[in-house]
């Protein structure tokens, strides 16, 4: 997670992420800044507690480490395979990672072209359809 200028370069990097199997506790005692959660909703202890790569993220705002400014937004990227050993389907995406607009992306060939994903080449879930990944198809 970083907080990035208006501009979009990069202002700070902050620490984390927390990782399961952590207790919410445990990563807020410990100092991370942020850690992705299983849920949308951090209310609880339980719900907020660190989880493997998902869609919701909880930034530990206790630390005063990773706060934006006016004019800055947070930007997460994560370079992983989502879900852990990977997709073979888009609804296999939205079963993971909630309703969305997800792509199981397997990667292009030579000429830029998605290749289709499958059980002997597995993808990874991204945001947003297919067009807007692989405009050539």
């Amino acid at each position: 997670l970083r907080i990035a200028r208006s501009d979009g370069t990069t202002r700070k990097r902050c620490n984390g992420p927390a990782l399961p199997p952590l207790t919410f506790q445990q990563a807020h005692d410990q100092g991370y800044d942020w850690w992705f959660t299983a849920t949308r909703d951090q209310v609880t202890d339980l719900q907020r507690q660190p989880s493997t790569a998902s869609r919701y993220v909880y930034i530990n705002h206790d630390t005063a480490n990773c706060e934006a400014n006016p004019g800055e937004t947070y930007s997460l990227d994560y370079l992983g395979q989502v879900p852990t050993g990977g997709c073979t389907s888009s609804a296999q995406c939205s079963t993971v990672l909630g309703t969305g607009d997800w792509t199981c992306f397997a990667g292009v060939d030579a000429a830029g072209k998605c290749l289709a994903p499958s059980t002997s080449l597995v993808g990874t879930c991204l945001c947003g359809g297919l067009t807007a990944i692989c405009p050539k198809g």
